[in-house]
């Protein structure tokens, strides 16, 4: 086809044909060819002042190109672009503190988009690292939308209380067709909705039953027990959140929450005295909770308590170091040799588990390096940091007796090893043990000779020759 002839001809037919005419074939024309319709509401489609559902709209008129391979019925890539642009103009009406336009902008940037383009993948996509790469933009922008609706209609105090539950009523209703969206987590949305779209006694109530009826564990229950707690106080009944504070010791997510909390409130005496739980159960925020007594005893103020705190917990607590060392600044060079000659007087009640060897270390301080046998025979699992630490002022005879456990594990071992690979491991755990002092790597040869001589024709003789103990 002759093209500049083709232009031509439609430049005559424009120029000729009756403007009203050539209206009503258009009109008919593009009713029937959606890509023409389009295109038309793409290029000339003027929206009305301050109408942001009809400019949303019109970010969607990308319709996919003729010939493209693809199954989508929109160019997802280029509405995400105008998307952008329409977020970035919602950013500038909140900065200029017109909130309401704002919150408008995002409401609809989340429900027109999502909405589409369920309609447009009614089989869901697969979560690949190609997919992730392809809607970058658009799940980018949804959220920036969402995080908007979140902090202007949820949080935040900029719009007033009825205006914004009138709209969060109006978005919940639009996004419970599509709350499973592949593109924006609107069903974390609809849950920090109901914040505003209940009243406060069915919010609370099902606050309640979202904690007894979630299995996921207490990380996931986290965010539905802060809430509690905050609304139970913001209805002045703050005494019953504490009991709820109280009943969820058991939790180490609810309990470090909880503490947090109350030194919020500035009720440190209740936060002081969650912070003294069962060492079992400090666990996931073990040393944390160390850190927010300190936090609490200084708010307090009270410099006799803190030191009478930190020696109760250094008694109890399985790891001693923290405790150690700051009753270590708190008391004077008298106090302080005093509360070592305390705690070696009751070392069989405190040491019970000394996972930091602070036992040893006491008696290495005050160069009792003849007591640091009893440290090693309390705390079989520590042996081996102690004889590298102190093993040079230690006498043979000590060190002898310490690692005997561990060299009578040696000999089980061997009864048990039955191929090479088994005696190499067994050898190359000789040889680790040899490192712990001279003595220890005296003993090794003791142990290595002993195998050879009860396993002549085994694997041990390679298996020492390869690792050279």
């Amino acid at each position: 086809m002759n093209y500049t002839d083709w232009s031509s001809k439609l430049e005559q037919v424009l120029k000729r044909t009756d403007k009203d005419t050539l209206y009503d074939y258009l009109c008919d024309y593009a009713k029937s060819h959606e890509e023409l319709a389009m295109a038309l509401i793409g290029e000339f489609w003027q929206t009305e002042k301050d109408d942001y559902k009809s400019m949303v709209q019109k970010c969607l008129m990308h319709p996919t190109k003729l010939g493209a391979k693809s199954h989508e019925a929109y160019d997802w890539t280029a509405v995400a672009c105008d998307l952008a642009k329409m977020m970035n103009l919602a950013e500038r009406k909140e900065k200029e503190g017109n909130f309401l336009d704002a919150a408008e902008i995002a409401r609809w940037v989340i429900i027109l988009p999502c909405e589409e383009y369920e309609k447009d993948h009614p089989y869901g996509e697969m979560y690949g690292e190609m997919w992730c790469l392809r809607r970058e933009l658009l799940r980018d922008t949804l959220d920036k939308a969402k995080g908007m609706v979140t902090r202007l209609l949820i949080k935040g105090d900029g719009i007033d209380e009825d205006s914004q539950r009138g709209l969060m009523k109006e978005i919940v209703a639009a996004c419970k067709s599509f709350k499973k969206s592949h593109i924006c987590a609107i069903d974390e949305l609809l849950e920090d909705a109901q914040e505003k779209v209940l009243s406060e006694k069915r919010y609370l109530s099902w606050l309640s039953k979202k904690l007894e009826a979630y299995t996921r564990g207490d990380y996931f229950l986290k965010p539905y027990f802060e809430k509690k707690i905050r609304l139970l106080d913001k209805l002045g009944r703050r005494s019953e959140a504490i009991e709820l504070m109280e009943k969820s010791r058991g939790s180490d997510e609810f309990l470090f929450l909880s503490i947090q909390i109350l030194m919020e409130w500035k009720d440190y005496e209740k936060a002081l005295e969650l912070t003294d739980i069962d060492p079992k159960h400090r666990v996931f925020y073990m040393h944390r909770y160390d850190e927010l007594t300190m936090e609490i005893l200084d708010k307090i103020g009270d410099p006799a308590r803190r030191i009478a705190i930190c020696k109760d917990r250094f008694r109890k607590l399985e790891w001693k170091k923290f405790y150690f060392n700051q009753l270590h600044g708190l008391l004077s060079p008298a106090e302080w040799e005093q509360f070592l000659d305390e705690t070696i007087a009751d070392a069989d009640k405190i040491f019970y588990s000394d996972y930091d060897g602070i036992e040893a270390q006491i008696y290495a301080s005050r160069e009792q390096y003849d007591k640091i046998i009893i440290a090693c025979q309390r705390h079989e699992y520590k042996v081996d940091d102690y004889l590298k630490q102190y093993g040079k002022h230690m006498t043979e005879s000590d060190q002898r007796l310490a690692v005997q456990e561990m060299t009578d594990r040696f000999k089980l071992r061997a009864a048990e090893c039955r191929s090479s690979k088994d005696c190499l491991s067994l050898a190359n755990s000789v040889k680790e043990f040899a490192k712990f002092s001279t003595v220890c790597k005296k003993i090794a040869k003791e142990v290595k000779s002993d195998l050879l001589k009860q396993y002549p024709k085994g694997n041990f003789s390679w298996a020492f020759a390869r690792v050279d103990v």
